[in-house]
């Protein structure tokens, strides 16, 4: 299931971490995060300290991390494919789908079961600010994120 959040006066935009994170994860400390396509409105040094040097994976962030990065931070993320990958699996075990691509892919929105990391349990696509995905089977995060969204809409509502 893919949820869209867009053309909403609930946020300026819809890429700040500490606007979605809360939403969509009831407790980071049990993910870690896989980062790809990052563009974001800070200086990249504040990731640096989880830079990869994959081609499949830029960033690797625990999630206690990340959501320290969203309290202390107003970091957006323009461009980006978080994906919450369960603590027991490595980077080594992951099923990357190298085709999966965000700028420029028309059929993100209308593949509703792409997901860029198999043993994800959710992703986010962060797409130019404009638009915000959320890719789950789990119906609970979707939820989550439309009480607090009223915008926030099943992406086959508007494919």
């Amino acid at each position: 299931m893919k949820t869209i959040i867009y053309k909403t006066p609930e946020i300026d935009f819809y890429t700040y971490l500490n606007d979605w994170l809360p939403f969509v994860c009831d407790d980071p400390s049990k993910y870690n995060f896989a980062l790809t396509e990052v563009e974001t409105n800070c200086n990249q040094y504040l990731l640096d300290e989880w830079k990869l040097q994959k081609e499949s994976i830029e960033y690797w962030i625990p999630g206690t991390e990340l959501e320290r990065l969203s309290k202390e931070t107003k970091i957006q993320f323009i461009w980006a494919v978080f994906s919450a990958i369960p603590k027991k699996y490595s980077i080594e075990e992951l099923s990357v789908d190298n085709n999966f691509y965000i700028d420029g892919n028309s059929n993100i929105c209308k593949d509703v079961n792409t997901k860029y990391i198999h043993e994800a349990i959710f992703e986010i696509v962060a797409f130019d600010s404009s638009f915000f995905i959320i890719q789950s089977d789990d119906n609970e995060i979707h939820n989550r994120f439309k009480e607090k969204y009223e915008n926030a809409k099943d992406i086959k509502e508007i494919v």
